[in-house]
């Protein structure tokens, strides 16, 4: 059976193989890297769901099927489009700290590296929360890294990778909450709480949440309260407080236990 199957995937490839040498003077010069670069550019436009190939393909004034030459499908492409955005946002190029009694702070920083490179594109957080190691490289690079620190941090192995899954899990979570009906953060919003819109909350009547007026008015008081804050505050408060459980969560010794899903 899995000869069979490796047998079916070399057959299906060579007639691939063959079409494009045969076409190779028929298609458009469009490199990869072009294909991603105009992908972006359609992301931070219109968003995930407006990267097609059809749309690729008009914009650089090719036909659909020339993409083929250089992608299975949308999932290929969009997980070249994280890798670009990552690599874009030096994702990529982080370093593990140089000692390894560091790792909270680094990995504080490396967190806040990864919430950038992900606003700095509409959709950013969809796009790279969704990606496959395979291709998006430096995802597994930035993972791959940061377990290795919390090991040598004096985490055991499994609960540096659970970490590491919980650090990044934050991350995406928030970004995707906080690019939601949004493009590209403007350039200083990142500092000024003023610049993000109200609150919906902070306008709806005290009937409108189900709760007694005084529960709803404490909800709207609080919005407004948080609304003076930046997405980097908020960011880093619900951070440090995933930290500050790792921590603990390391002096303790506390061990993953395996065992059969509760």
């Amino acid at each position: 059976m899995i000869i069979n199957l490796i047998s079916h995937r070399v057959f299906a490839w060579v007639p691939r193989v063959s079409m494009r040498q045969r076409n190779v003077r028929k298609r458009p010069n469009v490199s990869p890297e072009v294909v991603v670069r105009t992908a972006l550019e359609l992301l931070d436009a219109e968003g995930m769901e407006g990267v097609t190939f059809r749309a690729v393909a008009k914009k650089l004034g090719i036909q659909p099927p020339a993409l083929y030459w250089h992608f299975e499908n949308k999932r290929d492409l969009m997980d070249d489009l994280a890798q670009a955005i990552l690599i874009e946002g030096g994702v990529g190029a982080i370093q593990p700290p140089s000692r390894a009694a560091e790792w909270k702070t680094w990995l504080g920083q490396t967190a806040h590296t990864l919430r950038e490179a992900l606003v700095a594109h509409r959709d950013g957080g969809r796009v790279v929360a969704g990606a496959t190691f395979g291709r998006a490289k430096a995802l597994a690079r930035f993972t791959i890294v940061s377990t290795k620190v919390l090991k040598d941090g004096g985490f055991g192995l499994v609960e540096a990778s659970l970490a590491t899954a919980t650090v990044v899990d934050y991350v995406w979570g928030f970004v995707i909450e906080e690019q939601e009906g949004r493009g590209p953060e403007p350039s200083g919003a990142s500092a000024a709480g003023a610049n993000r819109p109200s609150s919906p909350g902070e306008k709806l009547p005290g009937n409108a949440f189900g709760v007694d007026p005084p529960m709803a008015s404490l909800f709207r008081e609080a919005m407004k309260e948080l609304n003076k804050f930046s997405d980097v505050q908020l960011f880093d408060w619900g951070l440090q407080v995933v930290l500050d459980g790792l921590t603990s969560a390391k002096k303790s010794g506390r061990r993953a236990a395996a065992g059969p899903a509760v």
